[in-house]
C-alpha cells in the first residue's frame, strides 16, 4: 500500500506514459498506518509481480490489483464474490469533471467577500493547485527528510536514496494511481493533486519513502494526523507467490460478478464539495 493512502471499504500521469511503465522484478512493500495517538489503524502488504501489483489489507477479504498494461485497477471481494473494475481513462475523466466543477465553485467563493468564503476559497485553491514550501534535510548520502508544508496540508517524508531505480519508479507510478483510486473509494479522501506533487519530487530525486507523516487541517480548524511506515523487501518467497496465485485464480473465476466504475456527473460534483 502506498504511503498515506487511507482507504475506505476497499482499501495512492498521462495514460500513454502510465501504460508504458512496466513493473520491475518482484518485490514487496509492507505498510503500517497509525493515527496521531500512535494507534495502529491498519496494516497492509503490496506485492509487485509479473507486471501487476497486489494490495491487501490484513483486516479484509479484498485484494486491489493494479494492472498498468490493461490500464485499470480491479478490486476483488472474495466474501461477496465480486470484482470492481476501475479503468484509468474513466478515473481521469471523472477527476477532470470534478476539477471543472470545483473550479466553478472556487469562482463563486472568490466573489463572496465574507471571511468564511475566503477561507473556503483558499482551501479549495490549494487542493486544486497545491503549492508547498519544500525543505530537504539530508542525514547522509543515503537518507534524509523532506518536508512539504502548507496552510492546509503538510507532509513529512523520511526517505532513502534508492539504487534500485527501476523498482523505485515502479513503486511511485503505482502510488500515483493508488492516490487517484483512493479519491473514489474513500469517503474522506481529498483531491489527489497534493500527493502527486510529493510523489513527483520523490521520483525526480530517486527517493523512496520510509515514513510519511501527514497533517491535514480543514477550514473549520479540525486536524487529522496520520503516519505510514513502509518496509521494502526486494524478493518474493514461496508464500508470497502462493498468495498472488490464489488471488489471480479468484480473479479468473467464472462465477465472479463484475462491476464497472462508471462515474456520473452528480457523483463528481459531490466529490468536488468534500
Amino acid at each position: 500500500m502506498m504511503a498515506l493512502v487511507f482507504r475506505g471499504a476497499a482499501l495512492p500521469a498521462l495514460l500513454l506514459w502510465a501504460g508504458s511503465v512496466g513493473l520491475a522484478q518482484d518485490f514487496r512493500v509492507g505498510s503500517t498506518i497509525t493515527s496521531d495517538a500512535g494507534k495502529v489503524v491498519t496494516r497492509a502488504t503490496t506485492w509487485f509481480h509479473a507486471g501487476k501489483a497486489f494490495d491487501n489489507l490484513f483486516t479484509g477479504n479484498q485484494m486491489t490489483i493494479y494492472e498498468p498494461a490493461r490500464q485499470r485497477f480491479v478490486i476483488v471481494d472474495s466474501a461477496r464474490g465480486t470484482a470492481a473494475e476501475y479503468e484509468f481513462e474513466a478515473m481521469l475523466g471523472a477527476l477532470e469533471l470534478a476539477d471543472r466543477r470545483a473550479e466553478q465553485k472556487l469562482r463563486e467563493l472568490q466573489r463572496d467577500e465574507t471571511p468564511a468564503a475566503r477561507k473556503k476559497a483558499a482551501a479549495l485553491q490549494f487542493w486544486l493547485h497545491p503549492k508547498f514550501e519544500e525543505r530537504d534535510q539530508p542525514t547522509d548520502a543515503s537518507r534524509g527528510r523532506l518536508t512539504f508544508k502548507s496552510e492546509f496540508l503538510t507532509y513529512t517524508v523520511d526517505y532513502v536514496v534508492e539504487e534500485r531505480e527501476e523498482q523505485a519508479a515502479t513503486y511511485l507510478a503505482y502510488a500515483d494511481w493508488a492516490a487517484r483510486l483512493n479519491y473514489f473509494v474513500s469517503p474522506t479522501a481529498q483531491f489527489p493533486d497534493p500527493r502527486l506533487e510529493v510523489n513527483a519530487v520523490l521520483r525526480n530525486r530517486r527517493l523512496l519513502p520510509k515514513t510519511v507523516k501527514m497533517q491535514r487541517k480543514d477550514v473549520d480548524g479540525k486536524e487529522l494526523h496520520m503516519a505510514s511506515d513502509h518496509f521494502y523487501r526486494w524478493t518474493l518467497d514461496g508464500n508470497d507467490l502462493e498468495t498472488i496465485h490464489s488471488w489471480n485464480k479468484k480473479l479468473q473465476s467464472p462465477g465472479l460478478k463484475w462491476e464497472r466504475f462508471e462515474p456520473h456527473p452528480v457523483d463528481a460534483a459531490a466529490q468536488a464539495k468534500r
